[in-house]
């Protein structure tokens, strides 16, 4: 379910005493009597946040986003690994703290550099559009200034034939369980302009120059880069050839697979089962949808859906319903795209949550990088449908 930051909701749910640390922490004068606050009345802290001049009350609302992205179990379990890489130990601190807001507020204002990094990287878990592209197993993923700048002069290259990537800043992340190396670039953008209101309340025209956002994901062990970015194929082949480069020390990006980096076939099987193992915390895996290519028809395509239901080939029934078998068995046809739902086990009484994500082939996914995603990819490999 989508979460949605309201500012009296975000007050009900912080503690007193870690919002009490928030603006005692920042210099930030509140006129507010902190032990008259309940959940129930918030509308005392909400009244003085608004009446703060607008360069405060506008940090202190950026500051309360950032602590509500990260005031979940994914959040929680990204700010640790990221103080583990840093050799830090937040387990005994975070136990102190009441729920998992008090736990985001801890590390915003006691370990700033840990929450910008996990904050950062969180971003990923809401990137699409990744393409998959095989590069080479057990290759060092480069953290010198100088290479990471090499980075960003060649992805200013690139982007300056579109007219734009006039700037071009890359931050280097590292993700564990499996090993990651996350690279962020923010090429600049066209400029574009909006009309708004100044610190004088004047309206006016402003220019932007917004930054476009580009991930590279590198696992060392399946010798893959991951990269979300918009553009088409050639496009995409271009920057991850400069991250070859770069980056991992290439003299060129290795050529395409035999392969492809995902294939549907195993799904045409009515048999079909996704191996899940015990350790998955897996209830079921439904097939929503599978498009298939009728190649001996002029690129002819139908896309054949049905209803998760928990029947292992409900989609395989759905196609004897639909299609015309006899003419064009399932044999002659080849599946190009499939949509994937998963429903992981309640855990701690909470309802069971859904992961859905598509899959095209040769080279896309839908997945993105959190905890559960990672599950689904290693069931894609386990079931053959990721070759990597």
């Amino acid at each position: 379910m989508t979460r949605s930051y309201a500012p009296k909701t975000f007050l009900r749910q912080c503690p007193n005493n870690a919002l009490k640390a928030y603006f005692d922490a920042k210099g930030i004068p509140i006129e507010v009597t902190w032990g008259a606050l309940t959940p129930r009345k918030v509308e005392p802290l909400f009244d003085a946040i608004e009446e703060l001049p607008d360069d405060q009350r506008q940090r202190v609302e950026r500051d309360f986003r950032l602590v509500f992205d990260m005031a979940t179990e994914k959040g929680r379990l990204l700010l640790v690994e990221q103080a583990e890489i840093l050799g830090v130990d937040l387990g005994d601190r975070f136990a102190e703290g009441e729920n998992a807001y008090e736990t985001a507020m801890i590390a915003l204002l006691e370990h700033s550099g840990i929450f910008e990094i996990a904050s950062c990287v969180h971003d990923v878990f809401r990137m699409g559009n990744w393409r998959k592209r095989t590069v080479g197993e057990r290759l060092r993923a480069s953290d010198d200034p100088e290479c990471i700048e090499a980075f960003a002069s060649a992805l200013k290259r690139i982007y300056q034939k579109q007219g734009r990537g006039r700037s071009c800043h890359v931050d280097r992340y590292q993700r564990l369980d499996p090993l990651r190396f996350c690279y962020f670039a923010y090429p600049e953008d066209f400029p574009t302009s909006d009309v708004e209101y100044d610190d004088e309340h004047n309206f006016h025209r402003v220019t932007r120059r917004p930054a476009l956002e580009n991930v590279f994901t590198y696992d060392p062990e399946a010798g893959t880069l991951d990269i979300s970015a918009t553009g088409d194929k050639k496009h995409k082949e271009a920057l991850a050839e400069a991250f070859c480069k770069h980056i991992l020390g290439l003299k060129a990006l290795p050529p395409e697979k035999a392969k492809p980096e995902y294939t549907l076939k195993p799904l045409m099987d009515p048999s079909f089962r996704f191996p899940i193992q015990p350790g998955d915390g897996v209830a079921r895996v439904d097939i929503k949808s599978v498009r298939l290519d009728y190649p001996d028809a002029g690129q002819t395509r139908i896309t054949v859906n049905t209803r998760p239901n928990g029947t292992a080939n409900a989609i395989h029934e759905s196609m004897a319903r639909t299609l015309d078998l006899k003419s064009f068995p399932l044999e002659r046809l080849h599946p190009s795209r499939a949509e994937v739902c998963i429903e992981f086990k309640p855990v701690n009484g909470k309802r069971a949550q859904r992961l859905n994500f598509p899959i095209t082939y040769p080279d896309r996914c839908g997945l993105g990088d959190d905890p559960q995603e990672q599950v689904a990819r290693q069931m894609l490999r386990r079931a053959g449908i990721a070759n990597d």
